[in-house]
């Protein structure tokens, strides 16, 4: 059975030590698991056009992909794989999308991450 560890990275928090944090109590072939909206994208940008009005958005952090995967990497995790949704202006999806893999499209990514 392999064990994970869920870590929602919206708010200030240091995601360094967080994610090292995480590989320290995983089992080898643990999971973390990280859904986040990538700082590049339109929701992410229209939530900090708006984080003025928004006592939930208003200390959040957004990240690019890349900065989590560097993180992820220094902390030792091998295996990442990313997928996505959301794509297009959010008030213009008026049907479910099927996630694809990767980043750079979707306004939603997830990344999964191994303790190898």
């Amino acid at each position: 059975m392999k064990s994970w560890m869920r870590v929602r990275n919206i708010f200030r928090i240091n995601l360094r030590y967080a994610f090292e944090e995480a590989h320290r109590v995983l089992r080898n072939g643990g999971l973390i698991i990280i859904g986040f909206l990538p700082k590049d994208q339109s929701a992410a940008r229209e939530y900090q056009e708006r984080r003025g009005e928004s006592t939930f958005y208003k200390k959040a952090n957004f990240y690019s992909p890349s900065h989590i995967e560097s993180l992820l990497e220094k902390a030792n995790f091998k295996n990442l794989e990313f997928n996505q949704t959301l794509f297009g202006d959010l008030d213009e999806i008026r049907e479910v999308q099927m996630p694809k893999t990767g980043h750079g499209e979707g306004s939603f990514a997830v990344v999964s991450a191994m303790k190898a």
